[in-house]
């Protein structure tokens, strides 16, 4: 199942419910599945966001049937494939990565390999005395919502 671990939000981090993509399937047809839901959104949106970005570079599974996400690991994600597959379909849609949440260098060069906008929130800036925090407007990259 689908979540994210522990953190400073939830001991026991998150546990959605939904089941886990099959990111070897879908690649084997190209993201088709993805491509298609893109195009569509295409159709009425002029900007999409991409949430829980990080899910494409690693991702959080969790063995059913859990009570909480703690028995979670980390699963690699599809990465620069599904990507390209995205980018393909979108054309000149403006896509936006949702990169919130505890991030590792993994998402950073997935993002920058994307070259799509990440998110910051303006609040969680000044949560904590970390002048490297993510969030705090001095370390806002130029390419940012």
């Amino acid at each position: 199942m689908a979540g994210v671990p522990p953190d400073y939000f939830s001991a026991t981090g998150q546990l959605w419910g939904n089941p886990i993509y099959d990111y070897k399937r879908m690649e084997k047809d190209g993201f088709r599945w993805w491509k298609d839901r893109v195009r569509n959104a295409s159709n009425i949106y002029d900007v999409l966001r991409i949430d829980h970005f990080r899910g494409m570079a690693d991702y959080w599974a969790i063995p059913f049937p859990s009570k909480d996400a703690t028995p979670g690991h980390w699963e690699i994600g599809p990465g620069t494939k599904l990507v390209d597959a995205i980018k393909e379909a979108a054309k000149d849609m403006q896509i936006v990565a949702e990169d919130l949440g505890a991030l590792d260098d993994s998402v950073y060069r997935l993002k920058a390999y994307s070259q799509w906008p990440g998110m910051h929130i303006f609040e969680f800036g000044f949560d904590s005395k970390d002048p490297s925090n993510h969030d705090l407007p001095a370390n806002y990259e130029p390419n940012s919502v």
